[in-house]
């Protein structure tokens, strides 16, 4: 089957476009070549888990190859007489000998599509696994929660993994709002060799009125790669805002059976705004409520929950008291204290610490015993 001069204006573009982009990639070491002879009788051969096969010659001295791979259409091939060689990605060449053309056409012309042939020689690179052109890249932070106040250490690490180097590598990070102490955010390293590494070290720290509890750094790396293709590939780490609110609960300390006994709560602003807190807590099994008033406010008859409401101040700290009377000795459990809040919209709440106390007292130890008289 002959092709048109349309066809072959074509396929001598892409051949002069094919050797007029530079190439970036490293010297390929190849293994000995294997030649195979292609017809309509005897169409493909498959070499490294890529199928070659031969679909039409113009009778002119060049062959028309499909490639493909699991049935998935890899490339097509025009192959002349011993002319250019045909690489895919560095890992396969090919090259074209005898084929077909009006010199050995059999006496009838009519009748050559019925048996032209090429033979083909393909040539695997000796590293055939090799990886395209590739950069990982990720995001080390000490812990996935700061305070408002603490310094931010940030450490972005690239490096190249595949075989081939890329080009026009960059690096842009974005912060999400979060303020830079200390660094750049955007980096133009332009070629990177196999295994070649750049580490980035940055300082951030939040906002000082942040509107959402998280913040997310994303560093965005992109490269040109093979045939100048465009890649990319991004990596995110989330960083908290530790707990704005600082919540303790102090039990006494070696209280005696029926003594009266205080329990002191705690709540900091760790923020540099104003907040308005609920503390919430229950009075803990086997104590009883005394006369005193925890704070300005007489625990509701029968029952044993409390609650505060307090306005903090920025860094300012206050303390809620109440009063009761264990009525049991030994190690009794205390329940933590909660505190609600409302910031950036959402609703928040935080725990105490959970402790015990040990409660002194008189016992009864029984004992049994048997007289046998």
């Amino acid at each position: 089957m002959k092709i048109g001069k349309t066809m072959r204006a074509l396929i001598t573009i892409i051949v002069i476009a094919a050797v007029l982009i530079p190439s970036v990639a490293a010297e390929v070491e190849w293994e000995e070549g294997t030649t195979y002879t292609l017809s309509w009788r005897s169409p493909s051969f498959i070499k490294s888990g890529y199928t070659f096969t031969a679909y039409d010659f113009d009778g002119k001295g060049s062959v028309w190859l499909n490639m493909t791979k699991n049935n998935v259409q890899v490339a097509t091939i025009v192959l002349s007489n011993k002319k250019e060689n045909w690489t895919y990605n560095d890992i396969i060449r090919l090259q074209a000998w005898n084929v077909t053309d009006e010199r050995n056409l059999s006496a009838s012309v009519g009748l050559w599509p019925l048996d032209p042939q090429a033979e083909v020689t393909i040539y695997l690179a000796k590293d055939i696994e090799r990886a395209p052109p590739s950069v990982s890249v990720d995001i080390v932070i000490d812990k996935n929660e700061y305070s408002l106040e603490e310094m931010i250490p940030v450490t972005v690490n690239l490096e190249e993994v595949g075989t081939d180097p890329t080009r026009d590598t960059r690096l842009d990070i974005s912060v999400d709002g979060m303020q830079v102490i200390y660094g750049d955010t955007h980096y133009s390293y332009g070629t990177l060799e196999k295994n070649n590494t750049r580490t980035v070290r940055l300082t951030l720290q939040f906002p000082g009125l942040p509107d959402k509890p998280s913040y997310k750094i994303t560093a965005n790396t992109s490269w040109i790669g093979l045939n100048n293709s465009f890649r990319y590939v991004t990596y995110s780490e989330v960083v908290k805002i530790a707990t704005p609110i600082e919540l303790r609960k102090m039990p006494p300390s070696d209280p005696g059976l029926g003594d009266s006994v205080s329990f002191t709560i705690s709540a900091r602003n760790l923020l540099n705004r104003q907040i308005h807190a609920t503390v919430n807590d229950i009075l803990p099994n086997y104590f009883r409520f005394t006369n005193k008033t925890p704070f300005g406010i007489v625990p509701i008859p029968n029952s044993t929950s409390m609650t505060w409401e307090l306005n903090l101040s920025p860094g300012e700290k206050k303390e809620v008291t109440y009063w009761a009377v264990p009525q049991r000795s030994g190690t009794l459990s205390i329940e933590p204290a909660t505190v609600k809040w409302n910031l950036w919209g959402a609703d928040m709440i935080t725990r105490s610490n959970r402790d015990t106390v040990l409660v002194h007292g008189p016992f009864i130890l029984l004992t049994k015993t048997l007289n046998t008289t």
